[in-house]
This record gives structure tokens, sequence and C-alpha cells, in this order.
């Protein structure tokens, strides 16, 4: 049964961290293929393992048709498709704050206006914010606002074609920035500290952000595992970003359709997600 990993347009023969993972496969004896998801035929005779289809944001409806397709092809797909379709929406992280994890102070617009906007960061009390669109990954089509900050057509538009997650900022992003916590077979793996680069607030290196190994806090583990268990279905991969805070760690996002993973950082936890991928294909 052909394995395929995806990836998008901008990585057509993966990402770096990806190549430690064929890297892995290949050394147990898999012979893995990276591939463009939307070059990916659906069919029963393969298994799917979701990884860099980084562009799948900027494309939801037909990535959710071709997630449909799999599905109706049979094919086997790593996460588990539930699992994927749950994840595309940030509106998941409503479910998890009900279920009582700690998250950052949020307000959700359906079709988010410059006055809607400054209404909501009003009510809130809040001097700065960060507006990210629900379907949306790398910072794409995130901001952070001040009261007066002008809303163009062009920076609300992603917000606008999925809804907007408005929430509270964090000063620590810019600080001690944002830990990753990351489950590989269902176990903590290892951890990551991503750091902004100085005067921006996105700690993805698209944006100058830096990574290192971590070493979490037990709290930070706890809300990390509260999240990772939280999912529809068991999952091979995941990864928790929490922001350490004077009130105590803050669930930023629980990311289990397509999450960098770090192998660079923590080579050995390439294997690791090697070994459960081919005990799940067995």
């Amino acid at each position: 049964m052909p394995l395929l990993l995806t990836t998008c347009a901008d990585y057509p023969d993966g990402t770096d961290d990806d190549r430690h993972l064929v890297e892995a496969l290949r050394g147990r004896g898999a012979r893995p293929e990276v591939r463009r998801w939307d070059a990916i035929e659906p069919q029963a005779d393969c298994t799917v393992l979701m990884r860099s289809p980084w562009d799948y944001f900027q494309r939801a409806a037909e990535f959710s048709a071709w997630l449909d397709a799999l599905e109706a092809a049979g094919a086997r797909v790593l996460n588990p498709l539930p699992v994927l379709r749950w994840n595309m929406d940030k509106a998941y992280l409503r479910e998890l704050a009900a279920a009582g994890l700690a998250l950052p102070a949020t307000r959700w617009l359906d079709a988010p206006t410059p006055t809607t906007v400054r209404a909501a960061m009003a009510e809130a009390g809040w001097t700065r914010a960060v507006l990210k669109p629900r379907v949306s990954g790398g910072a794409w089509g995130t901001h952070l606002l001040d009261a007066d900050t002008d809303l163009t057509d062009d920076m609300l538009a992603p917000a606008q074609a999925s809804g907007a997650v408005l929430q509270e900022f964090l000063p620590e992003i810019q600080g001690a920035g944002e830990l990753s916590v990351i489950f590989l077979g269902g176990r903590y793996s290892h951890a990551v500290r991503k750091t902004a680069a100085p005067g921006d607030f996105r700690v993805q290196s698209d944006f100058g952000g830096a990574v290192a190994p971590a070493e979490p806090k037990p709290e930070t583990l706890v809300l990390a595992a509260r999240a990772h268990g939280a999912t529809p279905a068991s999952c091979l991969y995941a990864r928790v970003d929490i922001v350490e805070t004077e009130r105590g760690p803050l669930l930023m996002e629980l990311e289990v359709l397509e999450p960098e993973l770090f192998f660079r950082v923590a080579r050995p936890s390439a294997g690791r997600l090697a070994e459960a991928v081919l005990a799940a294909m067995a």
C-alpha cells in the first residue's frame, strides 16, 4: 500500500522537517512518497499522511472536497478525517474552552468589519488585540491591532471569508514567546520554544521567528495533555501551542491537521512518528 506524505506547491519536495521523517521511514523499510495534496488521486489502496498542505486555508473549499473524495474512495488518512475536518476551523477552540481549558479572552465575529472589531475591543476593554481568520495557518491573515488601527479591506478579507477570532494580546508572546508541546504516537515527545523577531508578534520562521528546545513547566504539560486528549479521535501526531503567563498557561492552538513538528530540533522524534505510522498501517 503506497504511503503518501502531503505537501504543497511551495514545498514540492517536502519541508526540511519532513525530510527527517522520510529518512526515518525509509530506514524502517518503508517507501514513502512526497506529493502535493492536490496531485494525490483519492483511491482505496493508499495511506495519506497529512504533513504540509500549507496552502489549504487559502483553498479551503477545494481542500474540503478533496478530503471528502478521500473518504469516498476508502483511503486511509492519518490523522483521521474527522479530526482533520474538526481542526480546519478554529471554532474547535470554543469546544475546548467550554470543556474548561484555559484560553486567552476571545471574541467570535462571524462577519468582521472595522466597526464590529473596534466595538468588540472596546466592550472587552482591550487596547491591543490579535485578529485571526477562523480558517488559517502560519499567521496568514493575522494582525495585531491597536484601538485606532485602520482596518483595510485587504486586512479583513481572510477573516470575512471564514469568520474571525479576536483575542486579547498577550505581551508574553513578545518576551518568552510560545511553547509548542508535541505528541507522537499518543505520547508526549518533545517541546520547543518559539520566539518572535524583535518588534514582531508572530513566532513563525517566515517572519523571522526562532525556535529552540524547551522544557515546559509541569502545569503547561498538564494543559497540553488535556488539549491532546480532547480531539474527536486518537491522533498519531499533535502539537499544542501554549503561552505561559502570570495567570497560568493559556492554550493558543491545538494543531492536528498539518503542524510543523520540529524534528530538526529533536532528531529522534522523527523515528517515533515513523514507528507510529508503520504500526497504524500494519
